[in-house]
């Protein structure tokens, strides 16, 4: 498997590591990431990524904590501009986190 752009240092949020501890590891959603499978994104961030990608900007994917328990929430993994970090977060923790 080969990235399609640089991922920078990896970091995951503290409740996104609590939170998946339970139901799969933060590498495979930086996995699917990497290789451009986004997940779960509005067309307008689809194109946002197609610009990040050509412009080294930012690079958003959302996937579901448990596909089969959409209640359980979703994680955000977003890869910095310039593609120097790349940070695991809950969907519902703010940028900053």
């Amino acid at each position: 498997m080969y990235s399609n752009f640089l991922l920078g240092t990896l970091n995951i949020t503290k409740a996104a590591h609590i939170k998946l501890r339970h139901h799969r590891d933060p590498l495979y959603f930086i996995a699917l990431h990497a290789i451009n499978c986004h997940g779960d994104l509005t067309p307008l961030e689809r194109k946002r990524n197609q610009l990040g990608m050509k412009y080294h900007r930012r690079i958003m994917s959302r996937y579901y904590v448990d596909p089969l328990d959409p209640s359980q929430g979703r994680v955000i993994v977003e890869t910095d501009d310039h593609w120097e970090e790349t940070v695991v977060r809950l969907e519902e923790e703010t940028c900053e986190t």
